[in-house]
C-alpha cells in the first residue's frame, strides 16, 4: 500500500529532542497509523542550533507582539529562526499531505499555548506555536492538527480524512488534470462535503458545472482551496442526516415500500442517537451496492486508507 507523506513533531515517535532530554511518544502515531503515513519527523528547536537538553523557551508578548524567547539569564529571540525554519520546511517537503504536531509548545503548538509577560507572568493560553504559525500560513492546504487532539474520534476521523483527500488530489488531478479528473474527483468526495456545508457543496458543484477543456487549471486553483476549507468543517449530525436522506431518495426507486420504511426509520433513529453512524452506513452501502449505484469508484490507495483507519465514512466504494 502507497504510504501519505506526513510532518511530525520528532518527539511524538520517540526521539529524545525535548527542552529536557525526554519525548512524548504517541503511540497511535507510531502503532496504528505507521501502515498509511510516511513520517517526516523534525523538532524545529533543535533544528534551530538549540542544544540537548536546554532551557525552554517561552512565547513573551512585546510591544504588543507575539516572540519566542528562551528562558536563559540572558534571554535570546528566537521566533526569526524558527519562522525560516518553516520556510525551509515548505521548499524542502512540499509533497507532505499532513502535518501532526506536539501540543502546547512555544514552537510547535496549534492552540492554547501559554504566553507570558517580559516580567514570565502567564497572561494567556492564545498562542499558537511560532514554527507552527508560519508553516500553516505557508502551507494552506496543508491539513494540520495537534497529537492530543487525534484521542477525539471526530477530530482524528476529519483529519484523516481531509490528509487522504489531499494526498489523492495530488496523485489524480493535480500533476496533468484531464476534463473529467476533477468531476470523478469530487464525486468521491461530494458527500463529504455535503455533510458539511450544503451551501459549499453548491458552490462546488457550480464551479465544476461551469468548467470547460479550456479553463480547467483555473477550474482546479479555485476548486481545491475551497474544497480543503469545506473539509475542515466538523461534519453535524444534521448534515450527515441531509446526506442519508439524499441517498435515500437516490434508492427510492430500486428499494421495496418495506425497506424504504425500514431506512427512514433509522435514519430518524440516528438523527435522535438511538442508532450509530457505522450501522446505518453500513445498510446504506449495502443497498448502493445490491443496485449498482456506487458512483465512480476510488482509488485502491484511498480504499485501503479508508478500511484499515474504519472511518465512518461517506466514500462509499
Amino acid at each position: 500500500m502507497e504510504k501519505i507523506p506526513v510532518g511530525v513533531s520528532q518527539c511524538l515517535l520517540g526521539e529524545p529532542v525535548r527542552y529536557d532530554g525526554g519525548h512524548k511518544y504517541n503511540h497511535y502515531l507510531t502503532e496504528q497509523l505507521q501502515d498509511i503515513f510516511e513520517y517526516r519527523a523534525l523538532c524545529p528547536e533543535v533544528s534551530i542550533g538549540l542544544g540537548v537538553p536546554r532551557k525552554p523557551i517561552n512565547l513573551i508578548i512585546s510591544d504588543g507582539q507575539t516572540r519566542a524567547r528562551t528562558s536563559t539569564e540572558i534571554p535570546v529571540d528566537v521566533t526569526d529562526a524558527l519562522s525560516d525554519q518553516a520556510d525551509t520546511v515548505a521548499r524542502s517537503l512540499p509533497d507532505i499531505c499532513g502535518y501532526i504536531f506536539m501540543q502546547k509548545s512555544p514552537s510547535s503548538g496549534l492552540f492554547n499555548v501559554k504566553r507570558f509577560s517580559e516580567g514570565g507572568v502567564q497572561l494567556d493560553r492564545k498562542g499558537r506555536g511560532v514554527f507552527a504559525a508560519r508553516l500553516t500560513r505557508l502551507m494552506p492546504l496543508l491539513p494540520v492538527e495537534e497529537a492530543g487532539r487525534l484521542a477525539d474520534n471526530n477530530l482524528r476521523e476529519n483529519f484523516l480524512i481531509r490528509v487522504g483527500a489531499l494526498h489523492d488530489w495530488r496523485q489524480d488531478v493535480a500533476a496533468q488534470p484531464p476534463a473529467n479528473a476533477l468531476k470523478k474527483f469530487y464525486d468521491r468526495y461530494q458527500y463529504q462535503v455535503m455533510a458539511r456545508s450544503l451551501p459549499a457543496h453548491f458552490e462546488l458543484a457550480h464551479l465544476l458545472a461551469a468548467s470547460t477543456r479550456q479553463n480547467i487549471s483555473s477550474t482546479c486553483e479555485n476548486f481545491i482551496p475551497r474544497f480543503m476549507a469545506a473539509l475542515n468543517r466538523l461534519p453535524s449530525r444534521r448534515g450527515n442526516v441531509q446526506v442519508m436522506m439524499y441517498l435515500r431518495d437516490r434508492l427510492a426507486a430500486h428499494l421495496t415500500r418495506t425497506e424504504r420504511l425500514i431506512l427512514s426509520r433509522a435514519i430518524e433513529a440516528y438523527l435522535h442517537k438511538h442508532l450509530s453512524l457505522e450501522a446505518i452506513l453500513e445498510t446504506l452501502r449495502q443497498h448502493l451496492r445490491n443496485n449498482s449505484l456506487l458512483g465512480v469508484p476510488s482509488r485502491s490507495v484511498w480504499r485501503d486508507y479508508a478500511a484499515h483507519t474504519n472511518l465512518h465514512t461517506f466514500i462509499f466504494s
